[in-house]
């Protein structure tokens, strides 16, 4: 300004803050959506797991048997 200071103009910063926000909530949605998947990932490798264990005693059992 005439005083030497610098100003900011608010219109130039609340469109800036906008769009900030905006970014912010993709990045938000999109780290939802990988814990989401994650969830999903670690429910399905409890079961593999359980599957194994259990094939794994069966084909004990089966070699036992011979």
């Amino acid at each position: 300004g005439e005083d030497g200071f610098l100003r900011i103009r608010m219109e130039d910063m609340f469109y800036a803050l906008v769009n900030a926000v905006k970014e912010l909530d993709s990045k938000v949605e999109a780290l939802i959506k990988r814990e989401q998947k994650i969830d999903e990932l670690e429910k399905q490798n409890l079961e593999l797991e359980k599957r194994i264990t259990k094939l794994e005693k069966r084909l004990a059992r089966l070699e036992k048997s011979k």
